[in-house]
């Protein structure tokens, strides 16, 4: 049976997403011997605490002033709840067994463009819940997810010996 959420829990599943994201990131650069893969996730568990940051204002914003739901907000719930049941969201016991499955850099990577493109996906889908005004800050962050992608992708290349 499909879970149905609220604009303010999807923006609630936003922030935590961003948590979990960022205790990836960050146990994977404790534990890995790897120069360029720990930068690199140093980088990208900073940039998921911005998020997180920018999501928490969003979900005030949106919990004092609750907006219009769109139209068809009911088929948007069910794709919504698709979405969040990927083994890459919600919870802190999810990201460490991320880190306890990436044993080698490959690995690591390979689960972050995964965990990666589902947010892009969410944060796609959360540009029609969150007020005009506010889109802009939501395209920028799946901007910067964009950016991740092209990052992790590079090293991939890299560490593959394709560049």
């Amino acid at each position: 049976m499909p879970i149905f959420y609220s604009a303010v829990e999807v923006i609630e599943m936003a922030v935590q997403t961003e948590k979990a994201g960022k205790g990836f990131y960050e146990g994977v650069a404790k534990k890995t011997n790897n120069n360029q893969l720990k930068e690199l996730f140093d980088f990208l568990a900073q940039e998921e605490t911005k998020h997180q940051a920018i999501f928490s204002e969003l979900y005030k914003t949106i919990k004092e002033s609750p907006q219009t739901m769109p139209y068809n907000w009911e088929e948007l719930k069910l794709y919504l709840a698709a979405i969040t049941e990927s083994r890459f969201f919600l919870g802190k016991d999810k990201a460490i067994n991320l880190v306890k499955e990436a044993k080698t850099p490959q690995k690591a990577i390979e689960q972050a463009l995964d965990f990666e493109r589902d947010t892009m996906l969410f944060y796609n889908e959360i540009t029609t819940i969150v007020a005009e005004k506010d889109r802009p800050v939501v395209t920028k962050i799946i901007e910067q997810e964009k950016s991740h992608i092209r990052k992790l992708q590079a090293l991939k290349s890299t560490l593959s010996g394709l560049k």
